[in-house]
Order: C-alpha cells, then structure tokens, then sequence
C-alpha cells in the first residue's frame, strides 16, 4: 500500500522508451521462436500476443502507481489529522476541528468525518431504556458518513450483485435522498460491500459521533428542533446534507432527522415478536452499555431486535441523541436508513 516507496521521477525511464524497447525484444524473441504448432505457420500471431500481453503489463504498473500516487497525496491531507484524532483532550465539543475525507477504496465515494477519541456519558433519564447514565470512553478514533446513505450509492451495490432492492415508497425518490425502506440485513450488507474496514456504527460510536464529549442532547447543541437544524414532521425525506445548521461536532449531518438510522446494536432477543423481552428464552440487553455481553453479534437471527437512533422525517418523533428505537431486523419501513463506519486507520 502506501508504506511502499514511490520511485522519484528521475529515476523512471519515460514511458514511451520503455515501451518501445519491450516491443522491440518481444519482436526479435517471436522471429528466433520455434516454428512448431500453430504459431509457427504464422510467427506474426504470437509477437502480437506477446506484444497486447507486454503492453496489458506496462498499463498494470502505470495504474499502480497513479495508485500509490494518489494515497501518498491523501496521506499528506489526513495522516495529521489522525495523529490530532488519537490525541485530543478536548472537554468541549468546539475544540474539535471537524475533518471530511473520501477513500479510494470506498466504492460508493461516500465522504466520512473523523471522530477522536474521548469520553461521553451515554443514555439520559428521559427514558426507562436510556438509563442509567453512564461513561464510554473511546481510546481510538474512526471514520462515519457524514450524510446518511443515498438512493445513487445503494443503486451501485444493487448493481453489483451485493444488495437486494428495497420497496418504492414515494417518501424518498431521488439519487440524493437518503435509502429507506431497508431492513437491518441490507443495511449490514451495504456496508460490507464498501470494504472489509466498513460495518454498521455501534450504538455507543453513533451516540458518540452524535452528542460528543459535552453530551449534547441533540448534533447541534441542546436547543430543540426546528426546521432550520433538522428535517422532521414533513411529508418526504430531504436531500442529504440539506441542513448544515444541524450538523454535530464531528460535521456528521442529518443525524437528528430525516431518517432513523439502523446501528449493529441488538436491544434484545424477541422469540415472539411482541417487543416485551419477558418470554422464557428471551433476553433484554440493558445499559449500562457493554460490547462483550453479546449485543454486538452480527448473525443472521430474525429474533434479535436492532437499535435505531436519530428519528425521522414523519411525525415529531424524539430526535435526542440518546433516544433508542428498536425493530425485528427483517422489518423495513419508510422511516428507516442507515450510514457506515468505518475503523479504517492507515498506518503507511
């Protein structure tokens, strides 16, 4: 990757030259060639070949150094702000500076905020779920989409034989609205395809990116909604990114609003589907929030019921950063997204 060292310029031969010299090898190596089997009725055939297969080489090592090129150029713009992520101490949340990136890696170019290490208190007392108030702490940082994910870029994992096409709902319908209609399963899957460094946020990293290390109830500060900040009691789904006064500390935008957004979290086991969690074999997977009990299992059960955070378009439906939704995994609606996180964390 980019700890391999890029040879400076003046020690590369041009391009053209190099190229003239292989045909010319190749050419006088097919003239001294054996004449048996069919090459040898037509010599010709086989310095073509020779020829396309030297040429397919030279564009193979040109594309990967336009490659290496280009994370060397990426790496100058973020390995600073990686090494500012990994030491902040910052006890507000203005003392981040947010930073956006793409990777070319990402399929669906999809611009993601840093977030920094630090610490929050997660959940609140408004609600039995959301208690009790307690501390996470993050020793490393990691990447979220800044804007929830589009109908265009789940159009590309469709296309690619990696996601299934979710039900048409007139709430959102253009490339630049966000995806709804999508179940837990397909929210998991869309971000698998983006790359073995992508998956879905844990509960606690989507807080985090949401509230940050002053626990704001809302992205924007603790000031309630308005339609300045957020897209909410409406009859459709906004473009993404359409409020950039909502935008939380970390430059993540649309995380109140809009639409609920699907996190890896299970709130609890449901044999019976009847949201209770009190049937023998059932379990409920309270705060204080831990990551070994087992609500972070990513599996294929249609029993553990998933967490969704940040609200959406219909309706005035809580959009505190804290507030916890939850839904059988098989269950899309119109109300429901999704956005990737990504642990990529480039050591060139």
């Amino acid at each position: 990757m980019l700890g391999k060292r890029i040879m400076k310029r003046s020690s590369i031969v041009p391009r053209t030259l190099l190229f003239a010299c292989m045909v010319l090898l190749v050419f006088i190596a097919g003239c001294g060639a054996s004449t048996s089997g069919e090459t040898a009725a037509n010599p010709q055939t086989q310095v073509w070949l020779d020829i396309t297969q030297t040429a397919d080489a030279v564009r193979a090592t040109q594309t990967s150094m336009a490659e290496q090129a280009a994370y060397a150029t990426q790496q100058a713009a973020y390995a600073p702000q990686l090494d500012r992520a990994r030491t902040f101490t910052g006890t507000t949340n203005g003392s981040w500076a947010a930073f956006a990136t793409t990777f070319p890696d990402d399929p669906a170019a999809a611009p993601m905020v840093l977030v920094p290490v630090g610490s929050f208190q997660m959940g609140s007392n408004d609600d039995q779920s959301e208690r009790p108030i307690h501390t996470q702490t993050f020793t490393e940082p990691f990447w979220i989409d800044q804007t929830e994910v589009t109908r265009a870029q789940y159009r590309l994992c469709v296309e690619a034989g990696d996601c299934t096409e979710t039900p048409y709902f007139r709430s959102s319908t253009r490339d630049t609205q966000p995806i709804n209609n999508i179940d837990w399963f397909q929210a998991r899957d869309y971000c698998a395809w983006r790359g073995e460094n992508y998956r879905l946020p844990t509960e606690r990293e989507w807080e985090y990116a949401a509230r940050g290390v002053e626990n704001w109830n809302y992205p924007w500060g603790n000031n309630d909604p308005t339609p300045i900040l957020a897209v909410y009691n409406a009859n459709e789904t906004a473009d993404v990114g359409s409020k950039p006064d909502g935008a939380s500390w970390v430059g993540a935008l649309d995380l109140s609003g809009n639409l609920w957004e699907w996190v890896n979290t299970i709130y609890g086991i449901d044999l019976n589907s009847n949201y209770d969690f009190t049937a023998s074999g059932e379990r409920l997977y309270p705060y204080p929030y831990s990551a070994d009990d087992g609500r972070e299992t990513n599996n294929e059960d249609s029993t553990n019921f998933r967490v969704l955070h940040g609200g959406s378009f219909f309706g005035t439906t809580d959009l505190r950063g804290a507030n916890r939704y939850w839904f059988g995994p098989s269950f899309g609606f119109s109300g429901g997204g999704l956005r990737c996180l990504s642990s990529y964390n480039p050591e060139f």
